[in-house]
């Protein structure tokens, strides 16, 4: 692999953009003429997916360095939104340490990342995403009892109806606690994963 040629290409291509670009239109480009620098199975596999999406953030990282060292160009790195900005000589003289940059600079980190490595990776993250999604930790019946309810109800509109009325029940203003008034609101969240 020739990652001055793809960092060359990648520069060209990104020179020549209007407007922000997606890595995943960047990787489409650089499998496609006139570069077909990139193997159409580059984003084949867990690894080759990393070791992909890892080869075009370092290439995008020292373009920036570059840039920036020129004084030329500044660019925006997210998978999201690949774009140019202007150099902005006032930003010089603030060094933030950027711990993403230093990672994607560090070549010896795409050497060494393993299959096993990326499956963790990919664990983690999906540990946490599900964890994001689960609801809050207060059970069904306690949640129900909290809201003075007999079943789930059917309809959003009725959970919201009866976490109004415990809601004013409870709030501190209308002679409750605060302690209450959160357990009637993590009782409301809990419920509405289930309606």
């Amino acid at each position: 692999m020739n990652k001055e040629a793809i960092q060359t290409a990648v520069e060209t291509i990104l020179l020549a953009q209007v407007g922000s670009l997606k890595e995943f239109e960047l990787i489409q480009k650089l499998q496609s003429p006139p570069y077909e620098i990139l193997s159409k199975k580059a984003l084949h596999g867990e690894l080759s997916l990393f070791q992909t999406h890892f080869l075009v953030f370092h290439c995008l990282y020292k373009i920036r360095q570059q840039w920036r060292k020129e004084q030329f160009l500044d660019l925006n790195i997210d998978a999201l939104d690949i774009r140019l900005m202007p150099y902005d000589a006032g930003q010089s003289g603030l060094v933030v340490e950027d711990k993403l940059e230093k990672y994607y600079l560090d070549w010896d980190e795409w050497e060494k990342t393993t299959q096993a490595d990326v499956e963790s990776l990919l664990n983690q993250f999906w540990s946490g995403f599900i964890e994001e999604s689960r609801p809050p930790s207060v059970s069904k019946d306690d949640a129900l009892v909290t809201l003075s309810l007999e079943a789930l109800p059917s309809k959003k509109s009725e959970l919201k109806d009866a976490y109004r009325r415990a809601i004013h029940r409870t709030h501190p203003d209308k002679g409750g606690s605060a302690e209450e008034a959160q357990a009637v609101q993590l009782a409301y969240e809990s419920l509405l994963f289930y309606v």
